[in-house]
């Protein structure tokens, strides 16, 4: 572009500073007014930013094409609020909210209380509303403090996922990762999928636990844990992975011996294998034909908290097991076990990816959380071959 020399040596700084504020939506006056001293002219034929003259009325609009004049009293209202940093106070606002006083928010953001105090005044003073109540004693938020905090929730939460998203494209992740999982998916279906995870990323460093009792995250320091069937803690983040479809089965050997079930009720005459972790095991719920739910109580035989044992026991001939397709399907597939009674649906559950709900998660664990997801899905692999056993 022609450009038109300006007449001052630090008229060109001045350019260049009020066309960056242009970029950013800003009337960058505060910076013309430095430069009383350079006369007022455009950069070039292209630029309509009235540059400062020397005798020019400094309040007068700066111009942009045909837009309509910003005024003065505008950019002196952006120069404070930039000056009193916008992210700053919003953070100061959210850790006094959580914490309750600003004495524990302040030691949380590892600065003094005064500060503190005073970024949260001129939020306040900026936004012309009261946020918090303050008494000698209680802390509480406003119907204006109510409206504006889980919107500035999302705001710090909604910037840190930006910067996570750009440190991700540049950044290897790396650092442990503690992992639960129940004992039988664990050991069948997590070696792939883990050994996988583990080439993509290196330098995370995984630390399983197979265990098919809940442990509590927090107080285990837990990480990302495998949870099967319905949630209840609503304090968790959880993240559905894959359904689990169930299979009522039992061995070639056991059927010829003790005949095959050709309806609910006929469960009653035989041996059932029942998983102990149900809070009551024996009671198996199925949909019939025509959509009614049915429970029938079977005679039990045997109980564990472990499906894998159930599964072998079964296959050896001692009795019926009413098993998750992940831990029978392959038994199913070579033989060694035959689905019964699969005009009956019974209910599926979810397999979930849950963490602790909190503001800041490792990028390794919502990766390796994506990962299984990836891995599993709305149709996992074991369940492929048993369609028409589960549909």
């Amino acid at each position: 572009r022609a450009r038109v020399a300006p007449a001052h040596p630090c008229a060109r700084d001045t350019c260049a500073s009020l066309h960056g504020a242009q970029r950013r939506g800003i009337a960058c006056y505060s910076k013309a007014l430095q430069h009383r001293h350079a006369p007022l002219q455009a950069c070039n034929s292209r630029c309509s930013v009235i540059h400062p003259v020397g005798d020019h009325d400094h309040r007068s609009d700066f111009h942009h094409n045909q837009t309509p004049a910003i005024r003065m009293e505008r950019s002196t209202d952006f120069f404070r609020f930039k000056a009193m940093n916008r992210l700053e106070s919003l953070q100061s606002f959210v850790a006094v909210v959580e914490s309750g006083q600003f004495t524990i928010a302040a030691e949380r953001l590892g600065i003094g209380k005064s500060v503190i105090s005073r970024r949260v005044s001129e939020l306040e003073e900026h936004l012309g509303a009261l946020l918090l109540q303050r008494t000698t004693r209680t802390l509480s938020l406003t119907d204006a403090g109510r409206e504006f905090y889980p919107r500035a929730v999302q705001v710090l939460e909604d910037l840190d996922e930006a910067e996570q998203s750009v440190l991700r494209s540049q950044q290897e992740l790396s650092g442990r990762l503690r992992l639960a999982a129940p004992l039988s998916f664990g050991l069948i279906h997590l070696p792939n999928a883990l050994t996988g995870f583990s080439n993509l990323h290196p330098r995370v460093v995984l630390d399983i636990d197979l265990n098919d009792s809940e442990v509590d995250l927090v107080q285990e320091g837990v990480d990302l844990a495998l949870r099967i069937g319905n949630l209840d803690n609503s304090t968790m983040v959880a993240r559905p992975l894959a359904p689990i479809n169930f299979v009522l089965c039992a061995s070639p050997d056991y059927l010829q011996r003790l005949g095959t079930p050709q309806s609910l009720e006929a469960l009653a005459q035989h041996k059932g294998l029942c998983y102990s972790n149900l809070p009551e095991p024996q009671k198996w719920r199925f949909i019939d034909p025509i959509g009614r739910t049915q429970t029938i109580r079977i005679p039990l035989q045997m109980q564990s908290n472990n499906g894998q044992l159930l599964l072998n026991a079964a296959s050896a001939g001692v009795g019926i097991c009413l098993s998750p397709t992940f831990i029978a399907y392959q038994a199913i597939q070579d033989g060694r076990l035959k689905a019964i009674l699969t005009d009956y649906q019974i209910p599926s559950v979810t397999a979930y990816a849950i963490y602790p709900n909190r503001r800041f998660i490792p990028q390794r664990v919502r990766a390796l959380a994506d990962y299984l997801r990836e891995q599993f899905g709305d149709q996992p692999y074991w369940d492929k071959g048993l369609k028409p056993l589960i549909s």
